[in-house]
């Protein structure tokens, strides 16, 4: 197994909702969903989200 890798997120909850609802395209829309993913405990690690979006 890979290591581990630790990030902080530093926008808050309401925050990363707020760009949800800003039109992005892509590969930014998908990053922010991961962080909101991860910052609302809805996904522990990076790879729950991918096997998720699979």
């Amino acid at each position: 197994m890979g290591r581990q890798l630790k990030i902080e997120i530093k926008e808050t909850k309401a925050e990363l909702k707020t760009l949800l609802q800003q039109p992005k395209k892509g590969r930014q829309k998908e990053r922010v969903e991961a962080l909101d993913l991860l910052k609302t405990q809805f996904a522990q690690t990076v790879q729950e989200i991918a096997i998720a979006e699979a």
